[in-house]
């Protein structure tokens, strides 16, 4: 994030680099609803404020089939394994 010093002093350069950001995500994730949780519209916090996800392949496995809705984990306990 520090690699241009003004992404963390001017907020409109902060903002464009966000929405540079937003938009790789989004092109990524297929699904909008799940777009809109990973990359939101409307930027949560100062961009690189939080640790981000510059990554691989990690935005590209919430492609896989799966319902958000229903594949709940329903309780963690300890097998009898």
């Amino acid at each position: 994030m520090n690699n241009y010093y003004d992404m963390t002093r001017n907020a409109t350069a902060n903002q464009e680099a966000y929405n540079f950001w937003r938009d790789r995500v989004r092109e990524r994730v297929k699904d909008p609803r799940k777009g809109e949780l990973l990359a939101p519209t409307e930027r949560p916090h100062l961009f690189g404020g939080k640790r981000l996800s510059l990554e691989q392949d990690f935005y590209d496995q919430f492609n896989k089939v799966g319902n958000m809705n229903r594949d709940r984990i329903v309780s963690l306990k300890q097998s009898s394994c």
